[in-house]
């Protein structure tokens, strides 16, 4: 049975056909439309899926994996980077337009889920997924299930307050002082730029600066990876993972908070949570094939 898997980016949307073994055997990419239109997004998503020839097959799954909260009702929430699907049921949407059950996921929390099926976390009951990109995002995983909470707003990493005031967001639409303001990917470039006066392209240049050894990138490096650490033990003070797994645009660069971060964590918290383990992701499409395996177990549970 083919699956069909999708990455609903702000920048990029990937269609991808993926087989028994959530093994990719095509992937497709477009530039995300931002024509202020709903029916522009819904258009390009009916596209992608319909261009799979296995769409035929009734049994074929689909799970969509977006950048926001999915809460209780199926709503997406915080969508930030594609307003164009605040407020919507994309589920029920594309259900009217291609007649074939549609999952729809938050995209962190499907990276979680795969990570810890058949990834760095497939020997771990409990599983917390961190991905730092431009934003930070997570998911938690429990005996193979991943825990939503209450309102779908459960292993939200990015939200975790880490300052007690702070006006300035650094681009981020979550509330200032949260983790995401501080050590995402658009976070430190934004602060490489104001401390360098220089226009920096992403986080990748503030990374290179610390391994120069120059002193502004070695201080917003290891100001990143302390914020990190606070991260890390708030969460671990409150589910007591396994293991953390880190991904994202920032982990795929050669950086240097990593090692720096696991340093830190250990040094702040209790010695009952020494035994957590830090990994780095395994998969390196871990979004797609975490939307196929939530779309095959929705259609399991008969959903």
């Amino acid at each position: 049975m083919k699956k069909i898997a999708i990455d609903l980016g702000g920048t990029n949307i990937r269609c991808a056909v993926l087989n028994e073994q959530y093994e990719i055997e095509c992937l497709e990419k477009e530039r995300t439309v931002h024509t202020g239109s709903l029916e522009d997004n819904i258009k390009q998503i009916v596209k992608l899926i319909q261009n799979c020839s296995c769409i035929k097959d009734e049994k074929t799954t689909i799970g969509i994996g977006v950048p926001g909260v999915v809460n209780e009702e199926g709503i997406l929430k915080y969508i930030s980077n594609i307003p164009e699907l605040e407020g919507i049921n994309l589920t029920c949407v594309l259900k009217q337009k291609i007649k074939v059950p549609v999952t729809v996921v938050n995209d962190a929390n499907a990276a979680a889920i795969a990570e810890a099926k058949i990834g760095a976390g497939r020997n771990f009951k409990s599983v917390y997924y961190i991905t730092v990109s431009t934003g930070i995002g997570g998911g938690f995983v429990l005996n193979g299930d991943i825990v939503k909470g209450a309102s779908g707003y459960a292993g939200e990493a990015g939200s975790i307050l880490i300052r007690k005031e702070n006006k300035d967001s650094f681009g981020s639409k979550l509330f200032p002082g949260s983790i995401e303001c501080y050590a995402s990917g658009n976070a430190i470039t934004r602060r490489g730029s104001s401390v360098t006066g220089k226009s920096l392209k992403d986080a990748g240049e503030v990374f290179k600066a610390a391994k120069n050894g120059e002193l502004w990138g070695i201080a917003l490096v290891d100001q990143m990876a302390y914020d990190l650490a606070m991260m890390c033990a708030d969460i671990s003070y409150i589910v007591n993972p396994q293991i953390f797994v880190f991904g994202g645009g920032c982990m795929t660069i050669d950086n240097p908070f990593f090692d720096k971060m696991c340093k830190n964590y250990y040094e702040i918290v209790d010695e009952g949570l020494h035994n957590i383990i830090f990994k780095r992701a395994a998969l390196s499409e871990a979004g797609i094939i975490g939307a196929a395996i939530c779309a095959e177990g929705e259609m399991k549970n008969g959903n």
